[in-house]
């Protein structure tokens, strides 16, 4: 975008005014410094800066079928020192009940298996590097 010339404050921006619409307070919410691509690395970027912060919980929100792999990431790579609590986004169009009658919920709930057996094996799999 920025190549363009186009102005993108990024989706982290538009999240956090939505957490404050919401009722969160703003000193509530802390959004990462630095550009995370995957879920490995968004696990790993928040226990650090739980650390840097001194901070021993976070509630992390997510997509319903996200919600089994990053807790599979969150106990293998941050283990039982630091607390997350997980709430899956209520307004998600993904339809648990029926996940096989659409492509979109299909293609989601074969991506977490994939990451979830990545994960409980103890990440062999590398992330695409961007």
């Amino acid at each position: 975008m920025e190549g363009l010339g186009v102005h993108y404050v990024g989706e982290e921006e538009y999240d956090r005014e939505i957490l404050i619409h919401e009722g969160v307070p703003e000193t509530a919410i802390h959004v990462l410094p630095e550009m995370v691509i995957n879920t490995e690395q968004e696990v790993d970027e928040a226990a650090r800066e739980m650390r840097l912060q001194r901070k021993t919980r976070i509630i992390i929100v997510t997509s319903p079928q996200h919600t089994r792999r990053v807790k599979a990431l969150w106990r293998t790579l941050v283990g039982g020192e630091l607390k997350m609590m997980i709430h899956a986004a209520h307004d998600d169009p993904f339809d648990a009940d029926h996940w096989w009658r659409n492509t979109r919920d299909v293609f989601s709930v074969v991506r977490e298996t994939l990451g979830l057996v990545n994960a409980w094996a103890g990440l062999p799999v590398p992330p695409h590097a961007h």
